[in-house]
């Protein structure tokens, strides 16, 4: 699928207007949100020499390898132009107190919740907003031009939202963007090498972590991460990415929630929702959440909305594997 001719038009317009463009993406980044962020960057850079681009927001632990944001003074937002990536909702753009009144880009393939900026560049059917950029660097007749900065940069953001390319959301589209990446240099090794690594603490805390497993009926299955036991282990919120994906390497596993304790919480906990095939963003929504068909979170505020999003799970997959033996 190729992105309208005229969004990226009126998008390259639009930078053309501005001397300074400001780029956002959601709070809590993951790969596709840095590697989406800092692509674009380094695109509008090769591509616009004269412009001054920042990179906004706060960067987690364990992904600071992929690169640094820039310092952004509220001084900075006069006459600029900000682009939000990878985001839905304004709520969760990291920052979002700062851009109320500059002229908004937004570019995220997530499913569309609400509309805030003057120009929107949406297609959920890319499986990351690192790969529709690229799809927009394809299809823009040669008026941008990408650096093997940018494509290694967009490349980490495809494989972080693909689970390097094992979620359903991997499509022919995304590895033509891939071979296009490949084409400009991205280097893929470095990116691999760097999202397979762990350190001996992470390692450890996989075996720690496959105990923590719990099995329900009709595949579900769900993790509880307290904050105690990160914190004896050496490990940071952004260290857990690590075992999201444990349980559905269990072959009777169709569905599994990750519980992970907030810090400074009473009991409340931020959930990563993953799926094999039942759609769970109609889950995630019911608990101030959303996201994917395939990947979402979710934000739980006691023990018995742990209990109410398992069991909101086990319909989900029963109704699935009922449509499934038709």
């Amino acid at each position: 699928m190729t992105v309208k001719q005229s969004l990226i038009e009126k998008f390259i317009s639009l930078v053309d207007q501005y001397d300074r463009i400001i780029i956002h993406r959601h709070i809590n980044p993951d790969p596709d949100a840095i590697g989406s962020q800092l692509g674009l960057k380094a695109i509008i850079e090769n591509n616009f020499p004269d412009k001054t681009v920042l990179t906004a927001g706060k960067l987690g632990k364990g992904i600071e390898w992929l690169g640094r944001m820039d310092t952004v003074e509220r001084r900075d937002y006069e006459d600029a132009l900000v682009i939000v990536l990878d985001t839905p909702i304004f709520e969760r753009i990291d920052g979002n107190d700062r851009i109320q009144n500059n002229a908004l880009i937004k570019i995220d393939h997530h499913l569309v919740v609400e509309h805030f900026a003057d120009l929107e560049i949406v297609e959920i059917a890319s499986s990351s907003t690192a790969e529709l950029i690229t799809k927009m660097v394809i299809n823009s007749q040669g008026q941008l031009i990408l650096s093997p900065q940018a494509a290694t940069y967009l490349y980490a953001g495809i494989v972080g939202d693909t689970g390097r390319f094992l979620h359903s959301n991997t499509s022919q589209a995304t590895f033509e963007a891939v071979a296009y990446l490949m084409s400009h240099q991205a280097d893929n090794t470095q990116i691999n090498r760097k999202m397979n690594e762990l350190s001996l603490n992470e390692l450890k805390f996989q075996s720690f972590a496959i105990d923590q497993i719990e099995l329900f009926e009709n595949g579900v299955a769900a993790m509880t991460l307290k904050q105690v036991d990160l914190i004896q282990r050496g490990i940071t919120v952004d260290g857990t990415n690590a075992v999201t994906n444990l349980p559905g390497r269990l072959k009777e596993v169709l569905t599994w929630v990750i519980f992970i304790e907030k810090e400074d919480s009473h009991g409340e906990y931020r959930a990563r929702i993953r799926s094999k095939g039942p759609n769970i963003h109609q889950v995630a929504i019911q608990f101030n959440g959303g996201g994917h068909e395939m990947a979402s979170g979710a934000n739980i505020y006691d023990d018995e909305e742990k209990k109410d999003l398992v069991d909101q799970m086990i319909k989900v997959n029963a109704q699935f594997l009922k449509d499934q033996s038709k």
